[in-house]
């Protein structure tokens, strides 16, 4: 049943609906609009002396808008500071879900790339994302400390003490890389910043690290496993190495270390 003002539609008086037309007018089911009475986003502007829901024809637009932002994976909070924001809140709220949808989007074509190129053989290489930007502190690899585990979690290596007076760092896990410098390879060791302060020690190199993906293959430190073969398997898997590997240590796994290859999604050629 429809209701309209005492002038009728044209008169001016709003065009009022039951529960059911409201439901017919914007295709949303009454459950649907029932829930979204409960939760607040969408309540009925009068309620008649019978207890029926009476919506506003200006309220089609409403429930169009909010029902179509929540078939776009956004919560329920973010439409509610939506529809009561300004102009600008909504245009933030907007850029954000747009980034949002971006990243969700980028991490399903990533596991669609991986499972396509992914068989029995390569149950090795898994895949690891930085999903937040990290900054590490890098030192020269004493030569003293080698590959032992051990070493480079011990509190007293001159590293981390030092690290720890100026701004912290994460001591669970440190990460290793060589460079090739005048025929040689010279490794550096590098700990992940808490904070913004700079390390105090010298022959300092402080980087940051942006959201980055890559090909983890768990290692034993005293074997070296040979790149190419893992190279084509990356490639099988529709993934690009690209940039410089990095060895990753955990206090907590003395016998193991994780290489981690930073890859990209291969373009189609």
């Amino acid at each position: 049943m429809t209701l309209t003002g005492p002038n009728g539609p044209e008169g001016g008086a709003p065009l009022m609906m039951t529960i059911s037309v409201f439901s017919e007018q914007t295709g949303l089911r009454p459950k649907t609009l029932r829930y979204y009475e409960e939760i607040g986003l969408l309540v009925p502007n009068v309620r008649a002396a019978n207890g029926y829901r009476q919506y506003e024809d200006n309220q089609i637009e409403s429930a169009l808008l909010i029902h179509s932002l929540r078939q776009a994976d956004v919560g329920i909070a973010d439409i509610r500071r939506f529809m009561a924001g300004d102009w600008s809140e909504q245009d933030q709220l907007l850029q954000r879900w747009r980034e949002e949808a971006e990243a969700r989007m980028l991490s399903l074509q990533i596991a669609r790339q991986f499972l396509q190129g992914f068989h029995p053989r390569t149950r090795h290489l898994r895949l690891v994302r930085w999903e937040k930007p990290k900054k590490i502190a890098w030192f020269p690899l004493p030569k003293e400390m080698g590959t032992s585990i051990a070493r480079m979690f011990d509190p007293n290596n001159g590293l981390i003490d030092r690290l720890a007076l100026s701004g912290g760092a994460t001591i669970r896990t440190c990460y290793v890389h060589y460079e090739e410098t005048q025929g040689r390879f010279d490794g550096k060791i590098g700990y992940e910043m808490l904070g913004d302060k700079e390390p105090l020690l010298g022959r300092t190199t402080v980087t940051k690290h942006p959201q980055t993906l890559f090909v983890a293959i768990e290692c034993n430190p005293d074997r070296s496993a040979p790149c190419q073969p893992v190279f084509a398997s990356i490639r099988e898997c529709g993934f690009e190495p690209v940039g410089t590997l990095l060895r990753q240590y955990s206090a907590e796994r003395k016998d193991r270390y994780t290489l981690l290859i930073p890859v990209m999604l291969q373009t189609p050629s």
